[in-house]
């Protein structure tokens, strides 16, 4: 059975606040609430582009063929390029 006495008890919880604080000191500087806000802004921004790219892009593709064969383009020299 340990025995726990009250100094070894108020070490560690002064040097868990001290790592504590030493953290929340790392955290709240500009930069690093900076980068947070820019990765949830950028996560944010991808869904739209996602969203816009698979709901309103995507489905005009198809209009024009129902395949891709009908996509080629006419190079001015007289050649074609398929796509």
């Amino acid at each position: 059975m340990a025995v726990w006495n009250n100094e070894t008890v108020h070490n560690v919880g002064s040097r868990a606040k001290g790592t504590l604080g030493d953290f929340q000191k790392f955290i709240l500087r500009g930069n690093v609430v900076d980068l947070a806000v820019g990765i949830m802004i950028g996560a944010a921004f991808s869904g739209v582009v996602n969203a816009l790219v698979g709901d309103v892009v995507t489905p005009i593709i198809p209009l024009g063929n129902t395949g891709l064969s009908g996509w080629a383009y006419k190079v001015p020299w007289g050649g074609t390029v398929h796509i």
